[in-house]
């Protein structure tokens, strides 16, 4: 950071001390990324002798007449059609909250999403529509477009065939050329993930990948046994070929191949697995007992597992990107 930004940092603190009551509400009622927004705008945009400071204390601290409210309109606008997308939102917000028209709510939001801060954007549109106190279909569609631009934009990237549109009819997914038969669309992986304890012994499945390790053995119990040798054969030949992997160091995970038990190890399972930390042995004989938690809080369509999961994996995350440094 320059010695520039330091002292505008500086005195951007200074200037929200020294703020009356009035304008207090800013830091209510502003979202930490709609502060960083704001604080990049001023570093890079508006370094100006005519909007100083202490300029924008005068103006956003006094109570704007109509006249003046009309006249910071316009110029949003016209920054707005200028593309001038940075200087058009600082425009809208330093309009107090109270004061803003519909139309001042909805160009700050369109200028966050040609930002691509959509988080801001949804905040932004969101009060478009309470502002608007009626059905506005094309708000509706402006919002659920920032939504889904702040939550599968980042998705979106690694799939260029497809897009997720939303109009008045609703939302789908689009494909954005011809898809060949048999092609992977797209894929998609939970972030975590765990049996639930009622299907644990009678559908197993790999703990990363969740691909079936159900055999015939356990899918017809004590049947299997009694079998004819040659339809036991004849059931194993047209079975989906099974692999089991079990962890090198307990009992508890079953993986459908190496890649995955690895995987399982890197990511959460050297923390949880009971070589490394005894003390999880109760929670996995919890799982494989299938015990059933007080009626009403828990049940067996639940994973007790799913949880210290994700905390392994946080854990292991950080660990790993502090060693990276």
């Amino acid at each position: 950071m320059s010695g520039d930004d330091a002292n505008d940092d500086r005195t951007l603190v200074a200037v929200a001390n020294d703020l009356p009551s009035t304008m207090n509400q800013f830091v209510g009622f502003t979202s930490k990324e709609e502060s960083d927004l704001i604080l990049h705008i001023r570093r890079t945009v508006l370094h100006s002798d005519e909007d100083s400071t202490n300029d924008a204390i005068t103006a956003s601290a006094s109570t704007l007449s109509l006249a003046i409210l009309d006249f910071k309109v316009e110029r949003a606008k016209q920054k707005h059609a200028a593309e001038s997308f940075e200087e058009a939102f600082y425009e809208c917000w330093k309009i107090p909250q109270e004061q803003r028209p519909l139309e001042i709510w909805k160009i700050g939001g369109e200028c966050c999403k040609k930002l691509r801060v959509f988080a801001v954007a949804q905040r932004w549109f969101s009060e478009a529509i309470h502002v608007c106190r009626s059905n506005n279909s094309d708000l509706n569609v402006k919002l659920e477009q920032a939504r889904i631009a702040r939550f599968f934009n980042n998705y979106l990237t690694h799939y260029p065939m497809i897009d997720i549109r939303v109009d008045q009819r609703g939302k789908g997914i689009y494909s954005k050329r011809v898809i060949s038969p048999g092609e992977d669309i797209f894929t998609d992986i939970p972030l975590v993930h765990a049996q639930t304890v009622d299907t644990l012994s009678i559908s197993p499945a790999c703990a990363t990948c969740t691909t079936s390790l159900l055999t015939p053995a356990v899918y017809f119990e004590t049947t299997w046994s009694r079998m004819p040798e040659k339809l036991q054969r004849q059931i194993e030949e047209y079975w989906p070929p099974i692999t089991l992997v079990p962890c090198s160091f307990c009992p508890f995970e079953l993986y459908c191949s190496e890649t995955c038990r690895q995987q399982a190890w890197d990511s959460y399972h050297k923390i949880l697995c009971p070589s490394a930390n005894p003390e999880t042995m109760e929670l996995f004989q919890f799982c494989a007992n299938r015990q059933i938690i007080v009626r009403g809080t828990w049940n067996s369509i639940f994973s007790p597992m799913i949880l210290a999961k994700l905390i392994a994996m946080i854990v292991l995350h950080v660990v790993n990107s502090v060693q990276s440094k």
